[in-house]
């Protein structure tokens, strides 16, 4: 009777997945100013960095607090258009995520910011047009 209750709970498990996630994330490496366009699941978005503000604490350099990188962009679909920005890493309590969903169209896309590149370093200054955010993009 148990075997048959957890067999059952397997299959019901299974088969009650969206089929939503089986799309793949695309993972971009982003510059400022420049629009992307992208197809995570077959739909058509746009997404745009306008900027990249990055305090965090240089490598070589002893700091009171790590800091954060910040991205501010443009996530665009057809007849829709929401300016957010993403952190790393995140800090809950200031409002600063890494991660959030958006609803574009009908649609449900999360988006991951994974990594700001170059990271900084003391006494190297890093040109706006070097900096890089990587992003990783999911439709549901």
């Amino acid at each position: 009777m148990k075997q048959g209750f957890w067999i059952l709970l397997l299959m019901v498990t299974i088969f009650s997945c969206k089929e939503g996630f089986n799309h793949p994330p695309e993972v971009k490496v982003l510059k400022t100013g420049k629009p992307y366009p992208l197809q995570p699941g077959g739909h058509n978005i746009e997404i745009v960095v306008n900027e990249i503000q990055d305090s965090r604490c240089p490598m070589n350099a002893i700091c009171f607090w790590p800091g954060y990188a910040q991205v501010f962009f443009e996530i665009r679909a057809d007849s829709e258009t929401i300016k957010d920005s993403l952190s790393i890493p995140e800090y809950r309590k200031l409002g600063q995520y890494s991660h959030k969903y958006y609803d574009l169209d009908g649609v449900r896309y999360a988006l991951t910011l994974t990594e700001v590149v170059p990271y900084p370093c003391h006494n190297c200054p890093i040109a706006p047009k070097e900096q890089k955010a990587v992003f990783r993009i999911f439709r549901y």
